[in-house]
């Protein structure tokens, strides 16, 4: 078995609201990964407008996988990426982000996945990166197990996202008209370091958030074992 996407929802605001919801589509299954990944404009996680953790309908307990906050000048905000494993589920799943007075969620992209591992927390490892003027706006995940979910939100200043990397990268939100921001994911192909992103239409200055999540161990391709009998 491994880890595989099952659906995704998203909330596109544009100028901002002051808080966020989306709404799954079809009820999630009992046991798996739930991904809340969120950018804005006004947030500052290192001062007090931070984003709060999000909640669902269902009660689940989402933990913080990775944040950024981009205070260059260029084009500032923050992105961050929160995580349900072992989910519960309920009906009509619906998650809200309640952010504090005069603050803004411009894009909220909620995602489930299968085939992750729920008995554990299955974050291994997350990482972010402020780009300058960059051909691609990516960042590199370290001790990266073969077959991990590896999941990942960018943002761009001023120019649209055309492609998602490496090869085999599936865009599952993107929005070009004004925020210009994607989330994306991919398995890994490959143990170690993996270097995840995506390609702007022109170089610009970009933004991103990786976090990897391990399948389980008894999914996880093992070494050959050998016999040696001697009669």
């Amino acid at each position: 078995m491994s880890a595989a996407w099952i659906q995704s929802t998203s909330t596109f605001t544009g100028t901002g609201t002051d808080n966020a919801t989306a709404t799954y589509v079809t009820t999630p299954t009992a046991g798996n990964l739930l991904v809340c990944a969120m950018w804005s404009y006004s947030m500052n996680q290192a001062t007090g407008n931070k984003f709060n953790t999000p909640t669902d309908t269902a009660g689940n307990t989402y933990h913080l996988a990775g944040v950024l906050t981009d205070t260059s000048g260029n084009d500032d905000g923050t992105g961050i990426i929160y995580y349900a494993w072992d989910c519960l589920t309920h009906a009509s799943n619906v998650v809200t982000e309640s952010v504090p007075a005069g603050q803004s969620v411009d894009v909220m992209c909620c995602s489930e996945y299968s085939g992750v591992q729920n008995t554990s927390d299955p974050k291994t490892t997350s990482n972010t990166a402020v780009v300058t003027g960059g051909a691609t706006t990516q960042v590199t995940l370290s001790s990266v197990i073969l077959n991990s979910l590896l999941v990942w939100i960018a943002h761009q200043d001023g120019t649209t996202i055309t492609a998602a990397t490496p090869t085999g990268s599936n865009i599952r939100y993107s929005d070009n008209s004004i925020d210009r921001v994607s989330y994306c994911d991919k398995l890994a192909s490959a143990s170690g370091s993996v270097t995840v992103g995506v390609t702007p239409a022109d170089s610009a200055n970009g933004d991103i958030i990786a976090v990897a999540f391990k399948i389980p161990s008894s999914s996880a391709p093992h070494d050959p074992i050998f016999f040696s009998m001697d009669f």
